[in-house]
C-alpha cells in the first residue's frame, strides 16, 4: 500500500471496521473494509486481490 493510500484509508475511517473486528471474525478486504466471504480472490466491493493480505 502507498503511504497516499494508506493517509486515504485512515482519513476515511475505513481502517476502524478492522479495528473493531476480533479475530474470530470474518476477515476483512484491506483495501475498502468490505467483509470478505470465503476464500474470494478479489473483494467484490472493490476489486482488490485478497490474496495479499
Amino acid at each position: 500500500m502507498r503511504a497516499s493510500e494508506l493517509i486515504k484509508w485512515y482519513e476515511s475511517g475505513s481502517y476502524q471496521k478492522i479495528v473493531d473486528k476480533d479475530a474470530s471474525d470474518t476477515l476483512t478486504c484491506f483495501n475498502c473494509g468490505a467483509e470478505l466471504k470465503g476464500k474470494e480472490k478479489f473483494c467484490g466491493e472493490c476489486g482488490a486481490n485478497t490474496s495479499k493480505r
